[in-house]
């Protein structure tokens, strides 16, 4: 067992709670209908099987790779979850984005866009600590803002292919974030378990602060899951 592992076993002793790997838990598709989502806007379009309760996919970027993270989970999701709506919440500045554009094109039968207001004004001590924490706090409170939109009766679970969008301090401090939803996360930048899965490197200042958020997140009772990522830190 890896020390991330170990980390989430310990974290959780002997209660029912958040799973260590990405669908270890799982989760089933209620079939009771639900509400349709309020009314969109010209950016926003609901899927066309919107009677039943959505999956809501967070990603408030598309400049990189993200969207192309998106389309693995949906392609993924349109062949073991037939029948379930998809709803990609994101910014509307990423909704204007070409790989976003593109995405809802080609997932136009299954995916449904809406849109995540960003906060106007920013909190003063993340906006002091720089701009990296400043753009996690507002993502973190678009995300709140983005669920309350489409009403949290109608979502069935909430995932973020990034954990780093809102990362793992807004997580802690704001769990309120996700409503109370299930959700499920991949993580690309936690390091904290490198060395002891083996990867050389030195230790970071911030491991032992990352770790430390890292085991109270995942004690948060509607976290289903929680995929790791190793990386070398270079890509």
């Amino acid at each position: 067992m890896s020390s991330l592992d170990d980390d989430v076993h310990a974290s959780r002793g002997n209660r029912a709670g958040p799973a260590s790997t990405l669908g270890e838990r799982g989760w089933r598709h209620p079939v009771d209908a639900a509400p349709s989502p309020r009314g969109t806007t010209a950016n926003e379009r609901k899927p066309t099987n919107a009677h039943r309760k959505s999956v809501v996919i967070y990603e408030p970027e598309a400049t990189g790779h993200q969207m192309e993270y998106v389309r693995y989970l949906v392609q993924t999701m349109r062949l073991h979850l037939a029948g379930t709506p998809i709803l990609l919440l994101t910014t509307a500045e990423a909704a204007r984005h070409p790989n976003c554009q593109r995405l809802m094109e080609d997932f136009a039968d299954i995916l449904g866009l809406r849109i995540a207001p960003l906060p106007e004004k920013s909190h003063w001590f993340f906006k002091t600590a720089g701009a990296f924490y400043d753009r996690q706090w507002r993502h973190a409170q678009a995300l709140k803002g983005g669920l309350e939109g489409i009403r949290p009766e109608t979502i069935s679970f909430v995932l973020l292919p990034h954990l780093e969008a809102v990362g793992l301090i807004q997580a802690y401090l704001y769990p309120e974030i996700f409503l109370g939803l299930p959700w499920a996360c991949i993580a690309i930048a936690v390091r904290f378990h490198h060395r002891a899965c083996g990867i050389a490197g030195p230790s970071l200042r911030g491991d032992r602060m990352q770790k430390w958020l890292f085991r109270r997140v995942i004690q948060n009772p509607e976290l289903s899951s929680t995929l790791a990522i190793l990386s070398c830190g270079r890509c």
